[in-house]
């Protein structure tokens, strides 16, 4: 790539920025407000602009100078073309990724600023665009390989540029919007885990290798993304990073424990990947903060004396094995000391539950109520049956130690959405059982702004005999009602 630092020079003018007139101007009379501002005001501005629309202030004389001092570099290959494109094997496609390159490595050598406050880079590096250069190839995948390398020495060439001006914030993502791959990743350079200057660095699929000279002695805070680890890795960076506060590990894989000593580590997030295949073991005397996510089975959690506040994320995925059951209860179990457990909860207006109601499943309709706080409407159709569907263990037995036909009044059943949220409740099947008619009692009895209690009997239902549901009947209407709203409706 021909680099013209004369054209760039013409780009920019040499015609000094004008001064804002300050007389009275007649009516209608533009006035250019823009210029009369201070050089450090226009330059905070300049860096809040994506770089690929502060570095046009090139072609203006008034501003043209002042775009090399700004302190934010921020390159989006998402943002310079549409995701959904193919992503290989496309003429068009590969001149516009191209071009894209030469856009950055153009800007970075005309951005002359002597400092650099953080630098974001997200291009795409995949196996789609980039062919391994130890496999058989035609002359076709020569070329390919020739771009690879060439692209691999300018992106660390634009890191390493980053660094000699004491950049204090990575954002680098490898993949964008391409599909993650296992080899031929970019490998971060050395000069990179080496920096005294960074603060905050987050990496997404890459390769990480430690040197005995790394140590970023300012980092406080690292992201990494999609990236293989091991357990010997996890432990450079622990203990070549000395003032590390925060650490996130989001769909890393390869590691069984992230334990550290460090009095400055303070707050570990843990998302552990599909592709781990063993325990990860999270341990740190002075670790306060926890948050974990994602397949949560796989998470053992050790020493944690100071733990304060934990973050729980177990919606999205969750194997429902039945031994996962009990590797989550005692992820919650080694969180009891906790001051602040937060369990993530979505804003459910509406829950519509099938279940059989038994004394199986009981705790769990409880957990549901007590996770939607937000709750207005709850819909409960009950299956007939007793018998639990998948088999009974041992080790299950004695967490389920208590009367269900006591269950709702013999604890302390505390919801939020019975106090301020839950209006209506539906409810069908086989609403004759007695846990039923036990959780109508407790729904009436603690629901404050309950509007309207609907139970659907069917009037096809030849098993309910008309004395039996009579009787049902004056049950449920001499129940204790909390809110003086509510209406109990058969159907």
């Amino acid at each position: 790539m021909e680099r013209t630092r004369e054209s760039a020079e013409k780009c920019r003018g040499s015609s000094p920025r004008k001064t804002a007139k300050v007389a009275e101007t007649r009516e209608g009379e533009q006035v250019d407000r823009l210029s009369s501002l201070p050089d450090s005001v226009l330059i905070q501005i300049l860096a809040l602009l994506p770089t690929r629309d502060a570095v046009k202030t090139l072609m203006i004389p008034s501003l043209g100078r002042l775009w090399d001092q700004t302190f934010i570099l921020d390159f989006d290959w998402c943002a310079a073309h549409r995701c959904s494109q193919k992503l290989c094997n496309d003429g068009p496609f590969e001149e516009q990724f191209g071009r894209f390159v030469a856009f950055v490595d153009r800007t970075v050598m005309l951005h002359r600023s002597p400092r650099v406050f953080k630098f974001r880079l997200k291009i795409n590096c995949s196996a789609d665009y980039l062919q391994d250069r130890n496999l058989p190839r035609d002359p076709e995948e020569d070329e390919e390989a020739d771009n690879r390398t060439q692209l691999m020495e300018l992106l660390d060439s634009w890191l390493e540029s980053a660094i000699q001006r004491n950049v204090e914030i990575f954002d680098l993502d490898f993949i964008a919007c391409g599909f993650p791959g296992f080899f031929n990743r970019y490998v971060l350079p050395p000069s990179v885990l080496r920096s005294n200057s960074l603060v905050e660095m987050r990496v997404a699929s890459c390769s990480l290798k430690f040197y005995p000279q790394s140590c970023m002695k300012a980092l406080k805070c690292l992201y990494l993304e999609d990236i293989i680890l091991t357990d010997d890795l996890i432990e450079s960076i622990l203990s070549t990073c000395p003032v590390l506060e925060t650490l996130s590990l989001k769909d890393c894989y390869g590691f069984s424990r992230v334990s550290c000593e460090s009095q400055m580590l303070k707050m570990v997030i843990v998302s552990p990947d599909i592709l781990s295949e063993w325990k990860i073991e999270v341990a740190g005397p002075y670790i306060t903060s926890l948050s974990i996510s994602g397949w949560i089975e796989r998470m053992s959690l050790g020493n944690l004396p100071s733990l304060h506040d934990a973050t729980i994320d177990i919606c999205n995925q969750f194997c429902c094995v039945p031994d996962d059951y009990l590797l989550v209860k005692k992820v919650f179990e080694k969180l009891h000391h906790a001051k602040v457990l937060t369990v993530h909860d979505l804003p459910i207006l509406c829950l519509v539950l099938k279940t059989k109601l038994n004394k199986w499943h009981l705790p769990g309709v409880a957990n549901l109520l007590r996770n939607s706080p937000s709750l207005e409407t709850l819909d409960l159709h009950i299956f007939k049956g007793e018998l639990p569907q998948t088999p009974v263990r041992d080790s299950w037995l004695i967490w389920y130690k208590f009367d269900e036909d006591n269950y709702w009044t013999a604890k302390d059943h505390s919801f939020s959405c019975l106090r301020t949220g839950l209006k209506t409740v539906k409810l069908s099947g086989d609403v004759m059982k007695d846990t039923v008619l036990q959780f109508v009692q407790f729904l009436l009895g603690k629901s404050l702004v309950l509007e309207e209690l609907i139970i659907f009997i069917g009037t096809k239902d030849r098993s309910i005999k008309d004395g039996e549901l009579k009787k049902y009947k004056e049950k449920v209407f001499h129940f204790p009602v909390a809110s003086h709203k509510a209406v109990v409706r058969f159907r």
